[in-house]
C-alpha cells in the first residue's frame, strides 16, 4: 500500500470523484489513495466536496433573554456587551435560576440582528447651560436693537468694535494614547521606551479677535494666578489697545 500523503480534505475528495468518473472501483480508489473504503463510498457520488453546514451548539439566549438584551442595547448611548452581560447576570431572573451569560453570547446575538451589526459613533457637540443660552440671546438682542447687524458702512463699523476674547490653557506635551504606543517587533526587549513628562506641560494664553484681525497674545508666566489685579494690569490693556488701534492682520 502506498504511504498516505498529507493533503487537504477538499483535494482528497476531488481525487475520489475524478477516479470514480474514470471508472475505478471503490476498493481500487481506496488502495490508490490510501483511504478507508467507507470514506470513498461517502464521497464518490457527492455533488459537492464541501462539508455540510453544521448547526453548532444551540444558543444559550432564550427569547426572553434576547428581549432583555435588546432593551439594554438597542438605541442606548454608551451601551456595552460586557455591561449588558453583567446587568443580566445580576438581575433577579438570572439569580433566581442560577444562570450565567457571557459577554460573547450577547455579542453573538446582536451580530445576528439588523441593528447590532455596526456600532456607530455619536458626534460630540458642546453642551450649553441655561446661562450660556440666555447670555447669547441677550447679546444678540442688544446688538440687534443698537443696529449692529444692519447693512452698510455704519453697521460694519459697529461690528468691527466687537472684540471676542478668551484665556485658555494650551497643553504643550499631551499624554499619548495607548493605541499610539504599539510597536511591532520579534522581542519585547527591542521596544524602545517612550519618554513623557511626569506632568503635562501647560501654559495659559490670553488673546482676542474681531472682524479686523487678532490681538497680541499674552502668555501667563508659570505659577502665576490670574487675579483681578493681574487681569486689569496685564491682559486688559492688550484688549483696550486693540480696540483703539488697528488689529494685527
Amino acid at each position: 500500500m502506498r504511504p498516505i500523503v498529507k493533503q487537504s480534505r477538499a483535494a482528497t475528495r476531488s481525487k475520489i470523484q475524478v477516479l470514480h468518473e474514470e471508472g475505478y472501483g471503490p476498493m481500487q480508489i481506496a488502495r490508490k489513495l490510501g483511504l478507508d473504503r467507507k470514506t470513498v463510498w461517502r464521497w464518490k457520488n457527492r455533488k459537492s466536496i464541501c462539508d455540510k453546514k453544521r448547526t453548532g451548539r444551540p444558543t444559550k439566549a432564550s427569547p426572553t433573554t434576547k428581549n432583555m438584551i435588546k432593551s439594554r442595547m438597542y438605541r442606548k448611548l454608551g451601551s456595552s456587551v460586557r455591561k449588558c452581560a453583567k446587568a443580566l447576570n445580576e438581575s433577579k431572573r438570572f439569580l433566581g435560576k442560577d444562570k450565567k451569560l457571557s459577554h460573547q453570547t450577547v455579542q453573538n446575538f446582536i451580530k445576528t440582528t439588523t441593528w447590532g451589526k455596526t456600532a456607530f459613533k455619536s458626534s460630540c457637540k458642546p453642551h450649553l447651560s441655561a446661562k450660556n443660552i440666555s447670555d447669547r440671546v441677550r447679546f444678540g438682542t442688544f446688538r440687534t436693537g443698537n443696529r449692529y447687524l444692519t447693512d452698510g458702512r455704519r453697521g460694519h463699523e459697529k461690528r468691527s468694535n466687537i472684540l471676542f476674547t478668551d484665556e485658555t490653557w494650551i497643553e504643550l506635551c499631551p499624554q499619548p494614547h495607548h493605541q499610539n504606543l504599539r510597536y511591532r517587533t520579534e522581542k519585547r526587549s527591542d521596544v524602545p521606551p517612550t519618554l513623557i513628562p511626569k506632568k503635562g506641560l501647560k501654559l495659559m494664553v490670553a488673546g482676542g479677535f474681531s472682524s479686523r484681525g487678532v490681538t497680541d497674545l499674552h502668555i501667563v508666566p508659570a505659577g502665576q494666578t490670574v487675579t483681578g489685579n493681574y487681569y486689569r494690569t496685564q491682559i486688559l490693556p492688550i484688549y483696550s489697545k486693540a480696540l483703539d488701534t488697528k488689529l494685527t492682520p
